[in-house]
């Protein structure tokens, strides 16, 4: 078989095992969200490329959505945004918000096993996706709305406060690579600029993290290169020996990760077991500071010595371990929350939009739960590593 066809194969095989899908074509194939967990009916599909098949998650902008890609798409001269990260893409377009997962034949069997963990990395991609796109063009929509002329300002890329003593009004506005630099120098830290690939590398030396040499160097990987993003990363965090950690295991961690910190991207190669975690933090017009990157650096220190001792050091060493301290946890969390807590944490999520359009999504988030509620059912339970 081709490879669309042995996506397709696997796509039939994913909507006859899960009630939450339907089928909406056969030939090609295509299959939707449904059911009251639906709020936004994400498309699956797949798509044929010149040396790969990609597994697609998309998401039609519609209402207030369509305003948020169009903006989008707006500030990049008319241009889409497209991003790849490892095996899968991001697009955002004037009529949509997608997800790609690209396979060719060396990675099939391993994507064919693992595919429900890789659909449901999708769905936590394109929801990361939105909710940023939202954010970043919060500020547009309501200044549209309520009539004003004016340039929007361009949106604050970190929403967290500022620290004691600082205030905007004070940061003087920097480059994104002498914000960076500007807080390494002031912690006394050595670094590496490599300008002809525009990023920085910071090394540091934790006290409870190791990576699989053992070496306990974190290595931070700071990209200011592009105009429309800034990217934090740490390349080769940890490598894993596939035939000896499974690789759904891995994934359901990483999903588990992803679930507690939204903003957080985390990555691994099918192929060679390589995992890293990322943020990006979208520029629009503006810039960052050396405040927000001393929070950006500062929580990837913390998650990687944080996690290391809770999930990784297992994972590497001890995968039977990790994965009963993974049953347990999500036993845990299904016990703690309601069947409808993701419910209050969307409308949670969308409390950024302006009120008329966040009523409008109220409105929609509670016909569908009058409806569940008519036809006696419980609800939907949430779902674990999203």
């Amino acid at each position: 078989m081709t490879l669309m066809q042995e996506i397709s194969k696997s796509i039939f095989q994913f909507v006859t095992q899960n009630n939450n899908w339907d089928t909406v074509s056969v030939s090609p194939i295509s299959i939707v969200r449904v059911g009251a967990d639906a709020v936004f009916p994400y498309v699956l599909d797949v798509v044929e490329g010149d040396e790969y098949a990609s597994l697609r998650l998309q998401l039609k902008a519609e209402g207030v959505l369509s305003r948020v890609t169009q903006g989008i798409v707006a500030k990049r001269g008319g241009e889409r945004y497209f991003e790849t990260e490892g095996l899968f893409s991001t697009q955002i377009d004037e009529e949509s918000f997608s997800i790609s997962c690209n396979v060719n034949r060396d990675i099939l069997e391993q994507f064919t096993e693992n595919f429900d963990a890789i659909v449901e990395r999708c769905e936590q991609m394109i929801s990361a996706l939105v909710k940023q796109s939202i954010e970043l063009m919060q500020e547009e929509i309501e200044e549209d709305e309520t009539g004003s002329a004016e340039e929007a300002p361009a949106p604050d890329v970190s929403s967290q406060a500022l620290p004691e003593g600082q205030s905007n009004a004070s940061m003087k506005p920097h480059s994104v690579k002498e914000a960076i630099i500007q807080y390494l120098d002031r912690k006394e830290w050595n670094y590496e600029d490599d300008e002809e690939k525009g990023r920085i590398l910071l090394r540091v030396k934790l006290s409870q993290y190791s990576d699989h040499d053992d070496s306990n160097v974190f290595v931070v990987d700071m990209n200011y290169g592009n105009d429309d993003l800034v990217r934090f990363q740490s390349p080769m965090m940890y490598k894993f020996d596939l035939s000896v950690t499974p690789y759904s295991l891995i994934a359901s961690v990483i999903a588990w990760c992803q679930f507690q910190y939204k903003f957080l991207s985390m990555s691994l190669d099918p192929a060679d077991g390589e995992l890293k975690i990322s943020i990006d933090i979208p520029l629009g017009k503006g810039s960052i500071d050396s405040s927000q990157v001393e929070r950006i650096v500062g929580f990837m220190v913390q998650f990687t010595e944080e996690t290391f001792d809770e999930w990784f050091d297992d994972l590497l060493h001890s995968p039977q371990d990790a994965q009963k301290k993974l049953d347990d946890t999500i036993n845990k969390h299904r016990q703690q929350f309601e069947s409808k807590r993701w419910v209050h944490q969307f409308e949670s999520d969308l409390a950024g939009l302006s009120e008329s359009k966040r009523n409008e999504l109220e409105r929609v988030l509670a016909e569908l739960k009058a409806s569940d509620e008519a036809s006696g059912n419980e609800g939907a339970k949430p779902r674990e590593g999203i």
